[in-house]
């Protein structure tokens, strides 16, 4: 016969062939097998097409052969019997693999243990044929116990491991469900502590802002006090020290200091002690005059002042002149003092009209931290406010660079690039004895702000009354 196999080639011709009889036709007549398994064929992918060979040699019309070739179609049909049991006790395992297994005498060329024993008995029974007469019912019997001894240990270790790995399969899944159930729960878990982890930084920056809002609201409190505080302060001190009057002389109009009833008073002390001086010294003079005009003129005794005397009014003119001398230091000393007052004074006074007419006076918070309290001070281009950083918690010196809207661009960037260079190099500098910089940022267009460390003004006059008295160590040295 010709056709295909796929797992097995087909056997060589033997080595004695055998002579057929002229009734060849007939052999192919009574085997049904092919023409039984053209349909499984078919539904293999034409895998399989079995076709009458015109040019087989004819074969004897001896009996015994023709026994042999019963015995061979009874084998195959047994064994493919037996493969129909097997198959048909595993209909729900694995139904492809049974549609594989059709082929040739209900074998198959499917994938598989039964199609390979299946091929294999195939094999077996197509050798059967060419062998002599006296050896076709051994073989026989051989190639059916080969076809359905192994075709059952296969089956078996099939079932034995569908067993296992339904098994195995079973655990799996459960472990599936297991992970699954566990991937839930943790993404639950997760999804519940972001939830609470939002709520939590939700809730602190609430915090915070509240914080800061009535860390500012405090702060702005207090330095609204300050300011009243300050300027209570000023119209004492102005009563006391002086304030600045206006004079006007024709069409000009000028600031003048007008003296306050401290340093007024003052001015009449002196102007009294310096009246007695010149009293307490003509007195001196005259009696000195009357001595010499005595001693000279000879006159008597008696209209004559003693030496005792005069040497003893003498005195009392000095020791006079001497506590006058004293009042007269002291009353200057304390005209100094005041003087000192009179110059903080105007500077206040200066501060206080200099914050009045600035735009950052309505205690701003600049760049969401640091809020601004009370001027300072104002030089030719800037401003420096007390302010605090509400993130560090302390006081700080904003110093605010403001430039002139009137300035050309050249003149602007020059400003700019000063001030860039200043900062860049103040920023680098660390040392107890320098302010440090913390912090610089853009307001406008116009004006930037440089944070510096604050420092009061207590140890600002320490450290000037330091340094004058360092000055005058020197100079004395």
């Amino acid at each position: 016969m010709a056709g295909k196999a796929v797992s097995v080639p087909p056997p060589s011709p033997p080595h004695h062939p055998v002579v057929a009889p002229a009734s060849a036709p007939t052999f192919m007549d009574q085997e049904e097998l092919p023409e039984s398994s053209s349909s499984s064929d078919d539904d293999n992918g034409e895998e399989f097409l079995i076709q009458k060979n015109t040019l087989k040699r004819p074969r004897s019309p001896d009996d015994d052969h023709g026994l042999a070739l019963g015995n061979f179609e009874g084998s195959a049909n047994a064994a493919a019997k037996v493969l129909d049991v097997m198959d048909t006790r595993l209909p729900s395992e694995n139904p492809s693999r049974k549609r594989q297994g059709r082929g040739r005498g209900r074998g198959g060329t499917g994938r598989g243990r039964g199609s390979k024993t299946v091929d294999q008995t195939r094999h077996t029974s197509a050798s059967s044929v060419t062998v002599s007469n006296g050896q076709h019912d051994k073989l026989t019997n051989m190639d059916s116990r080969t076809s359905v001894l192994p075709g059952n240990d296969d089956r078996t270790a099939l079932h034995e491991e569908l067993s296992l790995l339904r098994g195995k399969v079973a655990f799996l899944e459960e472990e599936l469900n297991k992970s699954r159930q566990e991937v839930t729960e943790y993404h639950q878990l997760s999804d519940r502590l972001a939830k609470e982890l939002k709520d939590f930084k939700d809730q602190d920056q609430q915090k915070k802002s509240k914080q800061m809002k009535v860390l500012s609201d405090l702060l702005i409190a207090v330095s609204k006090a300050e300011r009243q505080e300050a300027r209570m302060k000023l119209k004492q001190e102005s009563f006391r020290l002086g304030n600045i009057g206006v004079m006007r002389a024709g069409t000009v109009i000028s600031e003048t200091w007008e003296d306050g009833q401290a340093i007024k008073d003052l001015n009449a002390h002196l102007k009294s002690l310096l009246e007695t001086k010149e009293a307490v010294e003509r007195h001196r003079k005259s009696l000195k005059k009357r001595q010499s005009s005595d001693k000279g003129d000879g006159s008597d005794a008696e209209t004559s002042m003693s030496e005792e005397d005069f040497l003893l009014q003498d005195e009392i003119c000095k020791s006079r002149l001497t506590s006058i001398k004293r009042e007269e230091e002291q009353y200057l000393r304390e005209r100094d003092r005041y003087e000192l007052e009179k110059g903080r004074l105007i500077r206040e006074m200066k501060r206080l009209r200099d914050e009045d007419g600035s735009r950052f006076n309505n205690f701003q918070i600049l760049h969401h931290r640091y809020a601004l309290l009370n001027l300072l001070g104002k030089g030719g281009f800037s401003e420096v406010y007390k302010a605090f950083d509400l993130v560090e918690y302390k006081y700080v010196a904003c110093k605010l660079h403001g430039l002139n809207a009137q300035w050309s661009e050249e003149k602007k960037q020059s400003y700019i690039r000063h001030a860039i260079r200043e900062y860049n190099i103040h920023k680098t500098l660390v040392h107890t004895n320098i302010v440090r910089l913390w912090d610089i940022f853009e307001i406008d267009h116009n004006t930037f702000c440089t944070v510096l460390e604050y420092c009061s003004a207590r140890i600002s006059m320490q450290s000037l009354k330091q340094r004058q008295f360092f000055q005058k160590r020197k100079q004395g040295s």
